[in-house]
């Protein structure tokens, strides 16, 4: 333990650990997953956390990071408590629960309609963001730029040959004592 010196450097150390809670006491107190984890549901949690002084957006990702299944109800409770920042929420919330970016861009649109585009357009580009990550795409595609499979390669290197058929220059020299390759 850390020996003080004198009653000042104690005095100091407790009134900046006071302060904390005095001033953030989001950082000190919200803790959503453990709220969840007690029963509260996701949104109430939320909510919780935000009556407390707790950003919205932050709020709004934590609660969907511990319970992703419930993005939409989650993103429309924090959007009624701060409509400011609807994009913002749509665009975090998405962002951690990309499976459910359709059922999170209505839920926060029907609760702030006139910002419509912009959550749209802020959603889109984290999805488009998300996408890019899964499928390994980085947007340098020779056609289109559009993934036309799942994988995400765009077909490449569907000219070469299948790897059994390939010989490398060391066995050219055994070649002739080899068997001859069955058909699997």
């Amino acid at each position: 333990m850390v020996r003080l010196k004198n009653f000042r450097t104690l005095y100091l150390l407790l009134s900046f650990c006071l302060s904390l809670t005095v001033f953030f006491p989001a950082v000190v107190f919200a803790d959503i997953a453990a709220d969840i984890a007690a029963g509260m549901t996701p949104v109430e949690a939320a909510q919780k956390a935000i009556d407390e002084g707790m950003d919205p957006v932050a709020a709004a990702t934590q609660a969907v990071t511990a319970a992703p299944e419930a993005a939409a109800e989650i993103a429309s409770a924090v959007t009624t408590a701060a409509p400011e920042a609807a994009a913002e929420i749509a665009s975090a919330v998405t962002t951690a629960a990309p499976e459910a970016a359709e059922e999170v861009v209505a839920a926060v649109t029907s609760v702030v309609p006139e910002a419509a585009d912009e959550i749209a357009a802020a959603v889109s580009d984290d999805v488009d963001d998300v996408d890019d990550d899964a499928t390994g795409d980085d947007g340098a595609d020779a056609d289109d730029g559009a993934d036309d499979d799942a994988a995400g390669d765009d077909n490449i290197g569907e000219d070469l040959p299948p790897i059994e058929n390939v010989v490398r220059d060391d066995d050219v020299e055994n070649q002739n004592d080899a068997e001859p390759a069955s058909d699997v």
